[in-house]
């Protein structure tokens, strides 16, 4: 669900206001699935380091673990290969259809689920019971400001006090042209810091910052 690559190809190829016009007339099946069926260029195969660094260092231990807008499965997998139980949801139906291969190729146990996060009623009927870890590399700055709300609503409902969720996104010093995209840490701590606790938050890279969140007990 990560959109930086084609935006920036449709932005070179016809410029910003007409790019941008072509982007919101795409609708949902074609703008999810087109790129995983032709060319994904935000689809990155290793891991974030940070991750990496979390689970190696025991920081986060194998748990029941969901990976919001997980493409082509690549980081749910590697959770799944270091003893996660995984689970990854995407709108995407090709993706999904792809990351299910990938997991058979590398002979790892996943689950995967064509999903839209913003679903509560969706999410319920297949989703059951809680999480431990969530995570979400770059899925949520593709969420319009008036559906995050929906987005917080499914989040609650998978997880339990205590449950941990990463969250990567572009910062305000982020070099992306595309600045609709970019999230205000404050925007996220308005909309988070009542249900979880931000207990760390740091800029992972010259274009995302990390979120380190704890679920709240229930107040």
């Amino acid at each position: 669900m990560k959109t930086e690559g084609l935006k920036r190809r449709i932005l070179e190829m016809f410029g910003g206001e007409v790019a941008h016009k072509l982007w919101v007339l795409m609708n949902k099946l074609t703008r999810w699935n087109l790129p995983y069926a032709i060319y994904a260029s935000w689809n990155i195969e290793e891991p974030p380091k940070e991750l990496i660094e979390l689970v190696e260092g025991g920081c986060v231990e194998p748990c029941r673990a969901l990976e919001v807008g997980c493409g082509m499965g690549n980081y749910i997998i590697y959770l799944a290969s270091k003893g996660f139980d995984g689970v990854g949801i995407d709108v995407s139906h090709v993706a999904i259809r792809r990351a299910k291969a990938k997991a058979a190729k590398r002979n790892v146990n996943c689950r995967f689920y064509v999903l839209d996060f913003l679903d509560l009623k969706a999410i319920s009927s297949v989703m059951k019971g809680f999480f431990d870890l969530v995570m979400d590399h770059c899925c949520f700055h593709t969420i319009s400001k008036q559906d995050r709300r929906l987005y917080l609503s499914s989040l609650k409902s998978l997880t339990h006090p205590g449950s941990l969720y990463l969250l990567w996104e572009f910062h305000p010093g982020s070099s992306t042209p595309f600045r609709q995209l970019i999230v205000d840490p404050q925007d996220v701590e308005a909309l988070f810091s009542h249900d979880f606790k931000i207990l760390e938050q740091r800029i992972a890279t010259r274009e995302y910052m990390l979120y380190i969140m704890e679920r709240k007990n229930s107040v």
